[in-house]
């Protein structure tokens, strides 16, 4: 039960969860919104010819994301590689055209510079995903909500590392 919690959903994600790509995804920000947060991965089906100017990565993830068997509640796309601004640039334009996801999806874009600044356009950001999520679920998520969130992620995190101190092994890849 352990391993299946920490993996969230199965490989077919349903209306419950939101697919998340990217680390910086805000996991528990998503779960206070009351949906389970779920990694998104790239499909191991051939990407799709389309699309010549992106990455095979970004092409098998265009065609997942637009493959109407596919039907999470939405989906969060983190700035975790260079790559993803632009795959989300493609699913703005494909949706601008009629092509693109039927499931709602975001762009979260954090930084990682020190300072006041970065603090301040990050919070702004987490702020803009967080009226998104209530959007998508008609839900408001509240401070309490939040800190419940948090305080589930942790004690998971803390529920891995003990099985992962009983295994003698660190946590891969």
């Amino acid at each position: 039960a352990l391993l299946e919690d920490a993996m969230g959903a199965s490989d077919t994600p349903d209306h419950t969860v939101l697919a998340c790509l990217g680390a910086d995804a805000p996991y528990e920000l998503v779960a206070a919104s009351g949906l389970t947060p779920w990694r998104l991965t790239v499909p191991a089906v051939p990407a799709t010819e389309d699309f010549p100017g992106l990455s095979e990565r970004s092409r098998a993830l265009v065609g997942r994301l637009t493959d109407t068997a596919f039907l999470p509640a939405g989906v969060a796309i983190a700035h975790d590689r260079a790559e993803d601004a632009q795959l989300f640039a493609v699913l703005r334009e494909l949706t601008r055209t009629g092509r693109g996801p039927i499931r709602p999806y975001a762009f979260i874009d954090l930084l990682h510079q020190p300072g006041e600044p970065t603090r301040a356009y990050n919070l702004a950001r987490l702020e803009q995903f967080k009226v998104w999520l209530e959007d998508l679920t008609e839900r408001q998520i509240s401070a309490s909500n939040l800190e419940d969130a948090v305080r589930g992620a942790n004690r998971l995190r803390r529920r891995l590392q003990e099985v992962l101190k009983a295994r003698g092994s660190k946590l891969s890849g």
